[in-house]
C-alpha cells in the first residue's frame, strides 16, 4: 500500500510578505545610512531696517527662562491669548525670542497667533556679522 501526499505549498503570500519587508528595510536603511533627512533652512532677510518697523506695533517678548511678556507685561499663555484676541488683524506684532527659550513655548504662541488669524507678525533676529 503506497500513501501519496498531496501537500502543496502556496508560496506566492510568503513572496508578498517578503517583499513588504524588503521595501521596508531597504526604506529604513536609507534614513539609517545618512543619519538625518536633509533640511534647507531658509535665509535670513537683511533687507528690512530697524526704521521698516512700525512704532504703533505689540511686542511679545519670549526670554531665556521661557517667561512670556507682552508690552512690559508677564502673562501666561491663557492671559496672552485673551490678550491677543482683543487686537485688530492688521496690528503689527513684534516677535522677540531668546535663543535659549524653550522651543515648545515658541511654537504655542506662534500656534495662538494662527488660531486668532494674526498674520502680521515680524519674528525679529540678529544679523551676524
Amino acid at each position: 500500500m503506497e500513501i501519496k501526499n498531496n501537500f502543496k505549498l502556496n508560496v506566492i503570500p510568503l513572496i508578498d510578505v517578503m517583499l513588504v519587508l524588503l521595501a521596508i528595510v531597504l526604506t529604513a536603511a536609507s534614513f539609517i545610512e545618512y543619519g538625518k533627512i536633509d533640511v534647507k533652512l531658509p535665509k535670513q532677510n537683511t533687507s528690512l531696517k530697524k526704521e521698516d518697523i512700525p512704532k504703533e506695533r505689540v511686542e511679545i517678548i519670549l526670554s531665556s527662562d521661557s517667561q512670556i511678556r507682552l508690552n512690559n507685561q508677564n502673562l501666561d499663555l491663557d492671559s496672552l491669548k485673551i490678550e491677543l484676541s482683543k487686537l485688530k488683524k492688521d496690528d503689527f506684532i513684534l516677535f522677540k525670542g531668546d535663543q535659549k527659550a524653550e522651543f515648545g513655548k515658541f511654537v504655542d504662541i506662534l500656534q495662538i497667533l494662527k488660531y486668532l488669524d494674526l498674520q502680521n507678525f515680524l519674528i525679529m533676529t540678529q544679523v551676524e556679522q
